[in-house]
C-alpha cells in the first residue's frame, strides 16, 4: 500500500515538472506579438505625458503672473509690464496649440481610413490593423487631452488679461481724481520752489559738463574750426540766395490757379527747409569739432526736430494762397503780363482767411 502511494506521488511530481518545463519553453520560443505594450513606442505607451508636459511651463507662468496681479500698490507701469509678459506667454501658448491641432487632424484621418473595428460575429480582421487602430486611438486620446489642457490655459490667460486691464483702469481713475495741491496752498509754492531749485542746479551741471567737454576735447582748435565752418556756410548760403534771385527774378503776378500753386509750393519749401537745415548744420558742425558731449548732441537733435515741426506748420500757413475780396476777371489770352509791386501784390495777404483760390 505504501509502495503504491509513493509511486503515485512520484508520477504526479514528474508530470508537474514536465508541464512547467513545457510552459517555460513555449514562453521563450513564442515571439512578441505586434502591438503588445512592450513593443510600442514610449510616446504611445504613455501618450498624454509628452504633450501635456509641454504645457506645464505655461501653467507655472500664468500662476506667477496671477499672483503678481493680486498684489496691492502696483503702479500703472507695473501692470503694463505684467500685460506685456502675459502677451508673450499667450503667443507661445497659441503657437503650441497650433502645433497639436494638425497632428490631431492627421491621426483622426488615419483612423477614418482604418474604419471601425469589426462587429460581433463578423470575420476577424488582421492583427496588424487591430494593433494600429489601438495605437492611433491611444495617441489621439493623448493629443486631445493636451489640446484641452492648452485651450483651458488660453482661457485662463484671457481672464487674467481682463483682470489686469480692470486693475489698470482702476489705478488710472484713482490717479486722475487724486486731490492735488491748490495754487492758494503754501505747500504748493514750497514744492514748486524746491523743484525749480533742483532744475536750475541740473541746468548748471549740464552747462558745466558741456564746457568741460568742449575745453578738453575740442579746445581752441575745435572752436576755431567750428567758427570758420559756420562762416563758410553762411557765405555760401548768401551767395546761393543772391544767385537764385538773379537767376530767377520775382515771379510776375499771373491770375491763374497753376501759377499761384507753383508760387505757394516754392514758399512752402523755402520756409520749411531753410531754418531746420541751418539748425541741423549748426549742431552737426559743433559735434564734428568735438564741442558737444553726447547729452548735448541729443538735445540739439531734438531741438532740430522741434524746429522742423514748427517751421513746417508756419510754412503751410504762409504758402496757402488766399482769395481776395475784390476778385478781378481773368486776363484775356492776348493781354500782357505785367509785374506788380510788392506792396500791391495779389498773391497772399496774411490778414485774410487761409484757403485755396
Amino acid at each position: 500500500m505504501a509502495a503504491r502511494f509513493a509511486t503515485t506521488h512520484r508520477l504526479r511530481a514528474c508530470a508537474v515538472v514536465a508541464l512547467m518545463a513545457l510552459s517555460l519553453a513555449a514562453a521563450v520560443a513564442e515571439p512578441a506579438r505586434p502591438g503588445s505594450p512592450s513593443q510600442l513606442p514610449a510616446e504611445i505607451r504613455a501618450p498624454a505625458s509628452p504633450q501635456i508636459a509641454a504645457f506645464e511651463p505655461y501653467q507655472q507662468a500664468l500662476d506667477h503672473l496671477s499672483a503678481m496681479a493680486r498684489q496691492e500698490g502696483l503702479t500703472d507701469q507695473a501692470f503694463a509690464d505684467l500685460k506685456r509678459e502675459l502677451q508673450r506667454v499667450r503667443d507661445e501658448l497659441n503657437a503650441e496649440i497650433a502645433k497639436l491641432e494638425p497632428r490631431l487632424a492627421e491621426v483622426e484621418a488615419r483612423l477614418n481610413q482604418l474604419g471601425p473595428p469589426p462587429a460581433a460575429g463578423a470575420p476577424p480582421e488582421d492583427a496588424t490593423i487591430t494593433s494600429e487602430r489601438e495605437r492611433l486611438t491611444r495617441f489621439r486620446a493623448g493629443v486631445d487631452s493636451a489640446l484641452k489642457q492648452g485651450r483651458l490655459l488660453a482661457l485662463q490667460a484671457d481672464h487674467l488679461a481682463e483682470r489686469i486691464s480692470e486693475r489698470r483702469r482702476f489705478v488710472f481713475a484713482r490717479e486722475l481724481f487724486k486731490r492735488t495741491g491748490s495754487v492758494l496752498d503754501a505747500a504748493f509754492w514750497h514744492d514748486a520752489a524746491v523743484a525749480a531749485h533742483d532744475e536750475i542746479g541740473s541746468v548748471r551741471d549740464l552747462l558745466q559738463s558741456w564746457w568741460n567737454h568742449a575745453r578738453d576735447v575740442g579746445g581752441v582748435r575745435g572752436a576755431a574750426g567750428a567758427l570758420l565752418t559756420l562762416a563758410a556756410f553762411a557765405v555760401g548760403a548768401t551767395s546761393v540766395r543772391r544767385w537764385g534771385r538773379a537767376r530767377w527774378p520775382r515771379t510776375p503776378v499771373i491770375e491763374t490757379r497753376f501759377a499761384r500753386a507753383r508760387v505757394a509750393l516754392a514758399r512752402l519749401v523755402r520756409h520749411a527747409v531753410l531754418m531746420p537745415a541751418a539748425v541741423a548744420a549748426f549742431v552737426l558742425v559743433l559735434d564734428a569739432c568735438g564741442l558737444l558731449p553726447p547729452s548735448m548732441l541729443e538735445l540739439g537733435l531734438g531741438f532740430a526736430v522741434a524746429v522742423t515741426v514748427a517751421c513746417s506748420g508756419r510754412a503751410v500757413a504762409i504758402a496757402l494762397p488766399t482769395r481776395r475780396r475784390g476778385r478781378s476777371p481773368p486776363p484775356s489770352p492776348g493781354a500782357r503780363v505785367s509785374s506788380a509791386p510788392r506792396s500791391s501784390s495779389t498773391s497772399c495777404t496774411r490778414r485774410s482767411t487761409l484757403r485755396w483760390c
